[in-house]
């Protein structure tokens, strides 16, 4: 992305590459064959760890991740998680596997280490444009095809992670105090949220392999390829939801018309095969759902290391809850 990351794009405080662990150096060096001799970081997510390209004496390149338990203990288990999944994908275009990952100790704190193909892509824009976002939705509905049935049969039930997450209206109905209370479209219309929500949630289940964690920063795109990255939250699910996670960061972006943008996101929801076969209900409950809990996360402290995390969260439930004022069906 060559132009400043807008407010809406995840975009945390990442470690430089220059300063990881020495025993983290040598190992990437012994895996690539040589010294590092350049560092090219990237932005996007929340991760406190190193993103980079690191290049070697040869001209060998390789995309490193890591982070450390003592920068963010949670940060590390999604990392691990990361490295887990992403060895079990299967062999197809634009599903990133790493080359290589390793867990390891750099003065008595744990490390967790992989090493992926460099892709030459770039990430989408924020606001979304049009042919990128009908480009990637295209791509979500081709791939959720080809991961139908689930190539995972052993997912471990993580569904019921994600029927936890959906019940964001819930908490604030249960919350008086809760900020979105003043709001006077959520206090009249909470109930059919609340109801909106269980519709969305009841869904969810399915047999399809999922990222389920969707957002451009998830996402590199180059000439023939859109590739999905990032598969640490990756489970089994209904075939839509991929889908509308993307639209929804649509709508954070503020690339729909309503907000001056280029996209009909209602539009999309009705028509594009990647999310149409979801009733309204349910995706409706699934978008207010995601503004709901990333409201909910937005009040609470920011972890270690994610110093940006609440406030993204906090705009992002606003964008969406404001899209949703705007656009959902009198008829739900």
């Amino acid at each position: 992305m060559t132009t400043p990351f807008p407010d809406t794009y995840a975009a945390g405080v990442r470690l430089p590459s220059r300063e990881l662990p020495r025993e983290v150096v040598v190992w990437l060096e012994g895996e690539l064959g040589g010294r590092v001799v350049h560092h090219d970081d990237k932005r996007g997510g929340f991760s406190p760890g190193v993103a980079s390209v690191i290049t070697v004496e040869s001209g060998r390149r390789a995309f490193v991740k890591a982070v450390g338990a003592s920068i963010n203990p949670d940060a590390i288990g999604f990392m691990r998680a990361e490295a887990a999944q992403a060895v079990r994908l299967p062999d197809l275009p634009g599903l990133l596997r790493p080359l290589v990952t390793a867990d390891l100790v750099a003065d008595g704190d744990e490390w967790c280490v992989a090493l992926f193909p460099v892709i030459d892509g770039r990430p989408p824009h924020h606001p979304w444009r049009p042919d990128e976002a009908r480009r990637v939705l295209d791509t979500v509905d081709e791939l959720t095809s080809s991961l139908t049935p689930s190539p995972w049969p052993d997912d471990p039930g993580r569904d019921d992670k994600y029927d936890v997450f959906f019940r964001g209206w819930s908490r604030i109905a249960a919350h008086p105090d809760d900020p979105w209370h003043g709001n006077p479209w959520v206090a009249t219309h909470l109930d059919r949220l609340v109801a909106l929500e269980g519709a969305g949630r009841a869904a969810l289940r399915g047999d399809t392999l999922s990222q389920r964690d969707l957002r451009a920063d998830n996402i590199l795109l180059t000439d023939d390829t859109v590739w999905i990255v990032d598969w640490a939250h990756a489970g089994n699910t209904a075939r839509w939801f991929d889908g509308l996670v993307l639209l929804a960061d649509v709508v954070a972006s503020r690339a729909d018309i309503g907000d001056g943008g280029a996209l009909d996101v209602a539009e999309l929801l009705r028509t594009h095969p990647a999310v149409a076969t979801a009733d309204e209900p349910v995706q409706w409950g699934i978008i207010a759902g995601l503004a709901a809990t990333l409201h909910r996360f937005a009040q609470a402290a920011a972890p270690p290391g994610l110093p940006t995390i609440r406030t993204w969260q906090g705009q992002t439930a606003e964008d969406i809850l404001r899209f949703v004022i705007r656009a959902l069906p009198a008829t739900l």
